[in-house]
């Protein structure tokens, strides 16, 4: 399995053109206009309307859920 807590705010821009502050908006936006939303949904939305191959779109997805996870402080 894929670490990516350890893909750089660098990698994500330069593969993406975005960072990872911008993708968390972009998938909290998105989840806020839908109820249940799952992985595979912001998958999908990521693919879709993004242009993100499916490797970056499971990559920014997991990491918006385990930040969202995350405890704070």
């Amino acid at each position: 399995m894929a670490d990516f807590d350890a893909i750089s705010e660098t990698d994500v821009m330069s593969a993406t053109g975005r960072g990872w502050p911008e993708w968390f908006r972009v998938l909290a936006e998105y989840d806020s206009a839908y109820d249940d939303v799952t992985p595979v949904d912001r998958r999908r939305h990521l693919r879709e309307e993004f242009r993100l191959d499916p490797w970056w779109a499971r990559a920014v997805t997991a990491r918006y859920e385990a930040d969202r996870h995350r405890p704070s402080g």
